[in-house]
């Protein structure tokens, strides 16, 4: 029978029943970790009312591995474990943050609405994201395997193929409302094997692909680099201010197809020109406009306004 409707949660004191519980659901008071261990202080209801400090809740140790990271937000839903339910405030450990929906993944802050997809919640779900057009694409599909950030990133294993995407989503939208699939600016990595990359008469030639899209796309390098950019920022690797000086000062990448094409008619213009006596500008002998073709040439069109190197 659901208790969808059953406000409150039992003390494991006070209900006979309940006293050998190994779990609770617990609300997060506090993220202070001195050891950097990844624990957390989160509040038991009806074991702990009676501490008032959160500094003097006994701290959860993760059972998430150090391999993932991932701290929960004070305010957050944790499942805590306690091993001995005679000694409540020896050992504890927790998994979480208990996140609902994908909607909520930024911060599902709500005691009662992160348990909404369990028996033992207090109220239902939120409309699922899948059922709204503009959100397909934003979260990851049931056979993937991903790995999904806070906010609007995430990394998507798939079959043959690996996704690393950022601004996923429209960033307009509230934290908890269901997102709108970006259409416009994304970024992201995508690498692709068995694809196919040649299509010839006998047959189909197959290979790996990898794709990097995004507004701007810049080449850099540690060492031997000219101009040199700052690429080791110890919080967020490249700041804003230097990705505004690597796209003013970076070296615009040539497309190779339009470079090719301006040296083959400064070729032909050379081999084929003549003046017809000192001081006149020269003729083409060829009669295929070499010369004035290469004359008009647009040089800038061969530079990249978007990719840049160093």
């Amino acid at each position: 029978m659901s208790n969808k409707f059953v406000f409150g949660q039992r003390s494991m004191h006070n209900q006979k029943d309940n006293h050998n519980n190994t779990f609770y659901f617990a609300k997060v008071d506090s993220t202070i970790d001195e050891s950097d261990g990844g624990t957390i202080r989160a509040r038991i209801k009806g074991l702990d009312d009676h501490i008032i400090n959160a500094t003097e809740l006994p701290s959860a140790f993760p059972l998430l591995q150090k391999f993932f990271h991932v701290t929960p937000k004070v305010g957050e839903t944790v499942m805590v474990f306690i091993p001995d339910s005679a000694n409540p405030y020896a050992d504890r450990v927790y998994i979480g943050p208990i996140i609902s929906q994908p909607q909520q993944l930024y911060y599902d802050k709500h005691f009662y609405t992160s348990r909404a997809m369990m028996g033992s919640g207090f109220v239902g779900p939120q409309a699922a994201p899948s059922t709204i057009p503009e959100n397909l694409g934003v979260h990851p599909k049931k056979e993937d395997v991903a790995l999904q950030g806070r906010d609007n990133a995430d990394i998507i294993l798939r079959k043959n193929e690996v996704v690393i995407r950022a601004g996923k989503f429209v960033s307009t939208k509230k934290k908890d409302e269901i997102k709108t699939f970006n259409k416009e600016n994304p970024a992201y990595i995508q690498l692709k094997h068995d694809v196919t990359i040649e299509e010839t008469k006998q047959n189909s030639v197959k290979g790996t692909v990898a794709n990097v899209v995004a507004s701007k796309i810049n080449l850099l390098t540690h060492e031997d680099g000219s101009p040199r950019f700052r690429l080791n920022d110890q919080n967020e690797q490249i700041t804003e201010d230097e990705i505004l000086n690597i796209l003013e000062n970076a070296h615009p990448l040539a497309f190779g197809d339009l470079l090719v094409q301006y040296i083959k008619l400064q070729r032909e213009a050379f081999i084929n020109h003549v003046h017809p006596y000192h001081g006149k500008k020269p003729q083409d002998l060829s009669g295929s406009e070499d010369i004035d073709k290469y004359l008009e040439f647009d040089i800038d069109s061969i530079l990249s306004k978007n990719i840049r190197i160093n």
